[in-house]
């Protein structure tokens, strides 16, 4: 097909669903992205034109074992040699979008997404029993869980300052609550189990953001800033300890952007950056108890991402992504030990008059990480499956 500007002006249109499904797959993986991160947002849908919903459905396999173990935090000094079982559970994933214009200048787009979550589940593994004397004989992960559901829904104004310029902000609610299991906590290893249990709770926070365009080459960049959201449970510990605790899911800011390069081809990429250094679980009665928050960073993340995207022909069109984030090197928590991943992305996409069908697949490889009893959790992998369904009115 010769060069021309009409039809690399059409290239958004026709691979955007494939492009973007990439995308959104790629770093699908156990707490994606960083933290408990499971779906990356993007302002993407605001570039369209005219009336536009989709649906997107994604399963997520990832797999993690961990190796080994050091008592000493428990009161046992002992270094025990042993393997987990797969901690990480298989989840699926939704998201629903609409978009549509009010005035030739004013849009808005709604979403529903599942922004943050975590299914951690420990089984027996392979350590064998021990004989501490007078302490409980033996020792393992099996029963530790960390349980972790959110909703969210954002509602968006966009309007165009000028033909090329966009500016939009707009709130989210987000409800959260939480489950966690952890059988041993120290100083003393004959303490009784630790359990918490949160209520739900609705938070609201705000998103805001600046995008420019051209159409003529397909360049689209935008710049958006998704605030922090506090939650306040009333939590139960020990199974009977009635407590209240407080923490953030953290802000972030998304540089995401695109442009042609040639008739028919596209590149586009993301850089993240995400404040989980202020993300903090601290119930009171384990803090007492350990002395130490449940859960914690100690590090900010960044995920970078690139990706191509080619229209074979009016009807098919396709794309490839890779999506990276460096390891922080640091001790992380037992309940979600990723440090870092490296994930491919690919997709396909079929249209036929107003109807988008994509459907995508992701394969990476998650970074190694450590815990407080020094178990190295290493090899991790984890594979998506997804669909999307976009129709434009």
């Amino acid at each position: 097909m010769p060069a021309s500007p009409r039809p690399l002006a059409r290239t958004p249109a026709t691979l955007a669903a494939g492009i973007v499904l990439a995308a959104g797959l790629a770093p699908a993986a156990p707490a994606d992205a960083a933290g408990i991160e499971r779906i990356v947002p993007s302002a993407r849908i605001l570039f369209r034109e005219g009336t536009y919903a989709e649906f997107n459905l994604a399963v997520i396999r990832p797999e993690l074992r961990g190796r080994d173990a050091d008592l000493t935090a428990l009161g046992a000094p002992l270094r025990v040699e042993g393997r987990t079982d797969d901690i990480l559970e298989t989840f699926s994933q939704f998201s629903l979008a609409l978009r549509g214009d009010i005035t030739d200048r004013l849009s808005y787009a709604l979403f529903f997404e599942e922004p943050w979550g975590a299914d951690t589940a420990y089984g027996r593994g392979t350590f064998p029993p021990l004989d501490f004397g007078a302490m409980p004989p033996g020792f393992s992960y099996e029963g530790v869980v960390a349980d972790v559901t959110s909703y969210a829904f954002t509602t968006v104004l966009a309007y165009d300052v000028m033909p090329n310029v966009k500016i939009y902000g707009g709130l989210t609610a987000q409800r959260s609550e939480a489950e966690a299991v952890v059988p041993f906590v120290g100083p003393t290893f004959g303490l009784p189990g630790y359990t918490l249990t949160t209520d739900r709770d609705w938070s609201l926070g705000y998103m805001l953001g600046a995008g420019y365009s051209l159409p003529e080459i397909a360049l689209n960049v935008s710049l958006t800033y998704y605030s922090r959201i506090e939650h306040t449970f009333a939590t139960t510990e020990f199974g009977t300890d009635r407590t209240s605790l407080t923490f953030e899911t953290p802000q972030s800011v998304n540089l995401e952007f695109q442009s042609g390069v040639a008739a028919d081809t596209l590149v586009f990429g993301s850089v993240r950056w995400v404040d989980w250094t202020s993300y903090e679980v601290a119930p009171p009665s384990y803090v007492a108890v350990v002395g130490a928050p449940l859960v914690e960073f100690e590090s900010d993340w960044w995920t970078y991402t690139l990706g191509v995207g080619r229209r074979f022909t009016d009807q098919w069109s396709g794309a490839l992504q890779a999506s990276y984030e460096p390891s922080q090197g640091g001790i992380l928590t037992t309940l979600g030990p990723v440090d870092g991943r490296t994930i491919l992305g690919a997709a396909l996409t079929y249209t036929t008059g107003p109807l988008e069908l994509t459907g995508g697949l992701s394969y990476g490889w998650l970074g190694s990480a450590r815990n407080v009893l020094d178990t190295r959790f290493e090899d991790g992998t984890v594979t998506g499956l997804g669909v999307r369904i976009g129709y434009s009115f």
